[in-house]
């Protein structure tokens, strides 16, 4: 059976339809073979994951699922304070090679247990800056005013380290952007405000009881 990420070659054998504008992954067919430029990911009905090189067919067994994914780069201008949309990121990051020591790799297990049947870049930048946001918010990576170059080389390592350990991906480059220009905060403040519903107007109070004569 063809699936919906699937067309047909020449000869008849499935080849897949790799990661299009916006994607990162997608849901590969049984059969299917990994388009140029991209990586495959197999997953059993034990958790158990494998990868599988450009070319390669996906051969799978009952409960296993594959994904196609581009290991990129993939450049995302990330904002890491939501009170400050001026104040920005511009981060490249990628999906590494499989590491012979680990059995499973940490891109692989995230694929499987978040992506669902695709997985847009947009959504994949969203929780990158989500979870950015919340360490800064928790105090686990700090990112102040007038950052020292010491100051920068510490947030790196923990931004590195935390991209890693949550998606299994690393940090290729990643640099402060200024977002002034394409993000007023000003007119965001407003823009909400006049989505907000109007509030309820209390109801008037009932009027006192007249005393017995």
């Amino acid at each position: 059976m063809i699936g919906i990420f699937q067309r047909r070659g020449r000869g008849g054998e499935g080849v897949a339809d790799g990661p299009g504008a916006g994607m990162l992954a997608v849901r590969l067919a049984a059969g299917a073979a990994v388009p140029a430029g991209c990586a495959g990911v197999v997953c059993d009905q034990g958790g158990g994951t494998r990868r599988l090189a450009s070319g390669a067919r996906a051969m799978l067994n009952h409960g296993d699922i594959a994904f196609c994914f581009h290991p990129g780069p993939h450049p995302f201008d990330l904002l890491p304070f939501a009170s400050a949309p001026e104040i920005g990121l511009r981060a490249t990051v990628a999906v590494d090679s499989p590491d012979p020591r680990l059995a499973q790799q940490r891109f692989d297990l995230y694929l499987m247990s978040e992506a669902g049947e695709q997985l847009a870049l947009a959504d994949f930048r969203a929780a990158i800056e989500a979870a950015l946001q919340r360490e800064l918010a928790q105090g686990h990576l700090e990112l102040p005013p007038c950052t020292t170059l010491e100051e920068w080389n510490a947030f790196r390592a923990g931004f590195n380290q935390l991209l890693y350990t949550r998606f299994g991906v690393t940090v290729d480059d990643c640099l402060p952007l200024d977002l002034g220009a394409s993000h007023d905060y000003a007119a965001m403040l407003l823009a909400r405000a006049a989505a907000m519903p109007a509030p309820d107007k209390p109801a008037p109070p009932a009027p006192a009881a007249s005393a017995p004569l």
